[in-house]
């Protein structure tokens, strides 16, 4: 039986044996492996991280674009709100002449109306005495 022992003990330390030689193979090659694996990650990160910046930078071009149009968009309205707004005060102007016009024109016709009353009596004055209606 102690032989039966020896025998078992011998062939549980021949697999513990083995079990460490496989272990120590795969730390040898974790530590061979490892590294590129880390590397191939970093990489892959780096790709990311390159992918994001060209994406912020793309977007911050057209950004910058679309900011100059709606300046120069901005200037042109500026530019045309500027004209419209000369243009009103040309009309403003206008109304006022006109109203000043339409004034005139009925003090025209009063000095009319009131210059034919006194014509009138001027042509009444001169007439013989007796023919007279100067009033």
């Amino acid at each position: 039986m102690a032989t039966e022992v020896k025998r078992f003990q011998v062939q549980v330390d021949a697999e513990n044996n083995a079990v460490v030689a496989q272990q120590k193979e795969i730390e040898q090659m974790l530590k061979l492996v490892l590294p590129f694996i880390t590397g191939i990650a970093g990489l892959i990160l780096l790709v990311i991280i390159l992918y994001w910046a060209k994406e912020i930078l793309n977007q911050r071009f057209l950004n910058v674009q679309l900011v100059e149009s709606l300046r120069s968009q901005n200037q042109q309205l500026h530019q045309e709100n500027d004209s419209l707004n000369s243009e009103l005060e040309k009309f403003k102007q206008f109304q006022v002449e006109r109203s000043n016009l339409e004034n005139l024109k009925r003090e025209n016709e009063v000095l009319k109306k009131r210059n034919s009353n006194l014509n009138d009596r001027l042509i009444q004055c001169k007439k013989p005495f007796w023919e007279r209606n100067c009033n």
